[in-house]
């Protein structure tokens, strides 16, 4: 549900940079990170809108647009000023590109399958491929979490979940474990320079030392997630209603 996910992600988010703050004092270290939302209801003229009033406020370093439809409309932007963009939620292989600033934290394209998140009893279409796909056995793909938890996968999600009063899935913690990494790419560039393609190089790199909720954000060379844990989903008659039902996890 993007919803839904909108309120987790900027949880998530806003969880992160608390949490990054902290360590950085722990250090000593004087840095210091805020995040600032823009709205963009998953609309592209929103989400250029969004990157420009970021980049009129200096800002270099953008978790989101969530949809591949927002961040290939706010792309131009992101190159034409030398920015990073780390996309929680897009998939779209059209996007999977070298040596941009684009990243993004889930698994590329996956068979996403017909668009059955919601049922209306009065949508008779809708009634007919809920039963096709039930009947066939229909498994959907999504981005998931590891079998086996990080170990602060409780604290955060549960502090998350206080909040919002929505359990966050994958997609709104990779959020959180963007923040992190963009706090130790600029932790780094501090000394190595904020030359765009030495912040690019150092993002991977950090992007591949990182261990989050959501396991090792290891990149390809086009940016994006190089592996990822699915959960499968299927089509179940329960009551009359059709739902989605957890089948399995991928290893």
């Amino acid at each position: 549900n993007w919803s839904s996910l909108v309120i987790t992600s900027q949880e998530a988010i806003n969880l992160a940079v608390s949490d990054v703050n902290a360590f950085m004092q722990q250090k000593g270290n004087k840095l210091s990170f805020s995040a600032i939302t823009f709205e963009t209801k998953l609309e592209t003229s929103l989400a250029k809108d969004g990157i420009n009033a970021g980049l009129a406020k200096k800002i270099k370093y953008f978790i989101g647009p969530q949809s591949s439809a927002e961040l290939a409309a706010v792309k131009p932007i992101a190159d034409a000023n030398n920015l990073i963009l780390v996309s929680q939620g897009s998939t779209a292989s059209s996007l999977a590109l070298t040596d941009d600033g684009i990243f993004r934290f889930c698994p590329g394209d996956v068979v996403e399958g017909p668009a059955l998140a919601s049922f209306d009893e009065g949508a008779d279409i809708m009634a007919q491929a809920a039963a096709f796909a039930s009947a066939v056995g229909f498994i959907a793909p999504n981005f998931g979490l590891p079998a086996t938890a990080h170990p602060d996968l409780s604290a955060v999600s549960s502090a998350i979940k206080s909040k919002t009063g929505l359990e966050p899935d994958a997609y709104a913690l990779a959020a959180y474990d963007a923040v992190w990494v963009i706090a130790r790419t600029v932790e780094s560039t501090r000394s190595t320079g904020t030359d765009y393609a030495n912040v690019k190089n150092i993002f991977k790199t950090e992007s591949a030392k990182y261990f989050g909720i959501t396991s090792q954000t290891l990149l390809n060379t086009a940016g994006d997630r190089s592996s990822g844990v699915f959960d499968y989903w299927g089509i179940s008659l329960e009551a009359g209603k059709y739902k989605w039902v957890f089948r399995g996890k991928s290893s």
